[in-house]
């Protein structure tokens, strides 16, 4: 019998209510309501909150968390760099997004001047606040190690360098509006 943390069983519906409010905060930050945009988010992450739970059970049932550390190390960094080019893939795509990536994609190209860097640092910043709040309230961080630091500090760079690098041939769409700043 496979002993699952408890966190793990509540996952997927946390991923699930932490994507429909990003959508949402997603559609203020475009200034007009995109009903594509929406309604694909949504397509998104509804059944992406539920895989990741049950990738959590595989990854337990393969007993990955009781690997020697430099095994899992490699593992994490292996899996945070393909997730990085993934993103930069199907962000010049643009044709379906999880909320999050959509969320750096519109800091990206409406206020940040096409910076992958600083977009995805920005875009960090609701779930290092729950993070933040979840601490004080509870006194526990949980589910936070290398893997959540390396793809803070480093995912913006690596989205980067893949847009140019990991089919190159591959343009951004851009499909908002820039915000307009008072010089």
């Amino acid at each position: 019998m496979l002993n699952i943390p408890d966190f793990r069983q509540r996952l997927g519906t946390t991923l699930l209510l932490y994507g429909v409010v990003v959508t949402i905060l997603n559609q203020l930050l475009l200034g007009h309501f995109d009903w594509r945009r929406f309604i694909s988010n949504l397509l998104y992450i509804v059944p992406f909150s539920y895989l990741v739970q049950f990738i959590g059970y595989f990854w337990d049932w393969l007993q990955i968390p009781a690997l020697p550390l430099l095994p899992r190390l490699i593992l994490n960094v292996l899996g945070l760099l393909g997730v990085a080019a993934a993103v930069s893939i199907y962000q010049r795509c643009n044709l379906i997004q999880h909320p999050n990536d959509d969320l750096s994609y519109i800091l990206r190209f409406r206020f940040l001047h096409g910076s992958a860097i600083i977009a995805q640092w920005t875009s960090y910043l609701p779930p290092l606040t729950i993070i933040i709040v979840s601490f004080f309230a509870t006194g526990h961080l949980r589910a936070i190690g290398f893997g959540t630091a390396f793809a803070l500090i480093a995912q913006g760079a690596i989205m980067g360098w893949s847009d140019h690098h990991v089919f190159p041939h591959l343009k951004h769409h851009v499909d908002i509006v820039q915000a307009h700043h008072p010089a």
